[in-house]
């Protein structure tokens, strides 16, 4: 999704669309996107032996900067905004003098922000490129109005976007955003880009070039993950805008999650503020469902599309050799054996598996923090205080995609979630929501979780107090394994088949 239009009331208004994934199936990542403000829904797959996973939606609705934010400059020799014409309006961008610059662009701006076919006449008359050239201006003035105007004028609209892209707009936004230190400029930047995002056909280019300004520039320093960032100056519009572009690129192809999930701080500092905004009970947020879907995003296909780190998992570290030919434990991922009953190998049809207890790494980087105890332990805090429907979705989603695979890994993760973090409760609470969206996510997940035989006697225990409605949804979502599980026990008399 774009990033809404602020209203003429103010420009700090928040962004409250909801975004359309690209495939809306129970095998991608979290369920909130915006790039056209309808509401993503699943297309009805029905989950069966492994459930499939599932990805966010885009961020919010595009939108739009207030209609004259500036101001329109009144005489000095320069027409007065409601005595021009788009066509004036834009042969005053092609003028040295800053006041006429300035009067043009206030001007489109605000007729953009009015009236959606003025964004078609700026660009069939070309007043694209001499807009995107004010970015250049030495006049802050000129550089938010003109950034302001392009926000606009890119809103919901492909062919425009295209031409700012064309035009050299990207190189211009980024190198603008690195040097301007106006919260008013950046918010403005920031909008351009969430809108910008939202067009799938963009997204290769801006996670390449705009992934790591955003993340450098605004989301480290933010969140004051690193030591190292200057003092937190950033506005938090600007983070909110910032993390709805990012939840947008998040849900592009593969490429684009792998570039994410290597781009150094990225992951580290969006954890982090998850983490601060559960500890300090503020879970609703939109900057906190962004971070989420984003998450959640990142760990869709986690296992298959970065196998070198996860073949740490396919064998036990008692039988692998540490590099210089002694068979010596080695960490897998978060978690490292630091004593005998650290780590628990078992034997089962000559496959080897990993059981708990596991103790974690002190110190995990990057992508090893998408399944570590601390975010999943969030995810499950959220699910028990928060009450947007968009951070409830990619919580669950995210438990899902991490155990959606029947491989040792997906295991070790129910085993986690279940016996370590006791996150049974909070997840079987979210059974009795009245989305169906939810429901169907939090089936898919009980459905991962009764694979793991470990987990199964916990869950044994968990299920008669929610055995009705279990039957009911079973029914509804076709959850066949889940549907297995339940009838171990004492299916209800009216008999469901699945």
């Amino acid at each position: 999704m774009s990033d809404p239009i602020l209203t003429p009331a103010t420009m700090a208004q928040q962004a409250t669309g909801q975004a359309v994934p690209t495939q809306a199936r129970f095998n991608r990542a979290s369920l909130y996107s915006a790039a056209n403000g309808s509401a993503a829904q699943f297309s009805g797959t029905l989950v069966r032996s492994v459930a499939p996973q599932v990805i966010s939606q885009q961020a919010q609705v595009e939108r739009k900067a207030s209609a004259g934010i500036n101001g329109l400059l009144p005489t000095n020799g320069v027409s007065t905004a409601p005595d021009l014409t788009l066509k004036e309006a834009i042969e005053y961008l092609f003028r040295d003098e800053e006041k006429f610059q300035l009067s043009g662009a206030s001007f489109i701006q605000q007729s953009t922000f009015k009236e959606d076919k003025s964004k078609q006449e700026v660009w069939q008359m070309g007043g694209i490129p001499p807009m995107v050239s004010l970015l250049h201006s030495p006049n802050p003035q000129v550089q938010q109005t003109a950034a302001a105007a392009l926000r606009n004028l890119v809103f919901k609209d492909i062919d425009n976007k295209l031409e700012v892209l064309n035009c050299g707009g990207l190189d211009a936004v980024l190198t603008l955003l690195k040097s301007t230190s106006s919260s008013l400029t950046q918010k403005q930047l920031t909008g351009l880009l969430w809108n910008l995002s939202s067009a799938d056909q963009l997204k290769p280019e801006l996670v390449k070039n705009v992934l790591p300004v955003l993340t450098e520039s605004v989301v480290v320093p933010y969140t004051c993950w690193s030591d190292s960032t200057a003092s937190n100056n950033i506005d938090p519009e600007v983070f909110h805008n910032a993390t709805a572009c990012l939840r947008n690129l998040s849900g592009a192809s593969k490429e684009e999650r792998q570039a994410m999930r290597e781009c150094r701080g990225l992951i580290e500092s969006i954890v982090t503020y998850v983490n601060s905004s559960v500890g300090g009970d503020n879970p609703d947020n939109t900057s906190v469902e962004n971070c989420v879907c984003i998450l959640h995003n990142l760990t869709y296909q986690l296992e298959s599309e970065a196998p070198d780190h996860f073949a740490k998992f396919t064998t036990p570290p008692q039988s692998r050799s540490n590099g210089s030919g002694d068979k010596k434990p080695l960490n897998v991922g978060c978690f490292s054996p630091k004593s005998k009953r650290g780590l628990v190998n078992t034997v089962n049809n000559s496959k080897n598996t990993f059981s708990l207890p596991l103790t974690e790494e002190t110190n995990p980087k990057g992508l090893s923090w998408l399944y570590h105890s601390s975010t999943l332990r969030a995810y499950l805090t959220m699910l028990d205080s928060s009450r947007k429907e968009g951070t409830l979705e990619a919580c669950c989603g995210a438990l899902q995609n991490l155990t959606a695979s029947k491989s040792q890994f997906s295991n070790l993760m129910s085993e986690t979630i279940v016996k370590k973090l006791n996150g049974l409760q909070s997840i079987s609470s979210m059974l009795h929501c009245s989305s169906p969206g939810q429901q169907k996510i939090v089936m898919a997940l009980l459905s991962n979780l009764s694979r793991a035989k470990a987990v199964q006697g916990s869950m044994g225990k968990n299920k008669n107090s929610h055995a009705q409605t279990l039957w009911s949804l079973c029914v509804n979502y076709c959850t066949t394994e889940l549907c297995v599980f339940l009838s171990q026990g004492h299916p209800p008399s009216t008999g469901h088949n699945c």
